[in-house]
């Protein structure tokens, strides 16, 4: 996938593109959730490693980063809410509309359409 990933970025660049990337998973490490505190024993900690790999790929994260003619990473499958991060000359922004269950809710309104325009994020591309 890296190698197709790469491929098209070399093709759109050499032909003046700007790309906006989208993606299902994390881009980046840093995007994930850290450790959490109840992570004690040898086997917690391989679990949460585990579930943490399923989670993204700082390779994807590491190749965009080499492609300047992208500006803008949009991913999601972490359902909770993040914070835009930049590194380099990207910014990279989680999309995900959030977890709404009986026990656990991330969303800020009562129905999906106020929470996915909530989430709704506008861009410029004109450099």
């Amino acid at each position: 996938m890296l190698n197709q990933v790469e491929q098209q970025l070399t093709m759109a660049q050499a032909a003046g593109k700007k790309v906006i990337f989208l993606t299902h998973f994390a881009p980046r490490k840093a995007l994930l959730s850290p450790k959490p505190s109840f992570v004690q024993s040898q086997r917690q900690l391989k679990t949460y490693q585990m579930i943490n790999a399923m989670m993204g790929s700082e390779r994807l994260g590491r190749l965009l980063e080499k492609a300047p003619h992208v500006k803008y990473v949009f991913y999601g499958h972490l359902h909770s809410i993040h914070d835009p991060l930049k590194a380099a000359h990207l910014v990279y922004l989680n999309q995900a509309v959030g977890v709404k269950k009986a026990k656990r809710t991330e969303w800020q309104y009562d129905k999906f359409a106020e929470q996915w325009e909530h989430r709704l994020k506008i861009i410029e591309l004109n450099n």
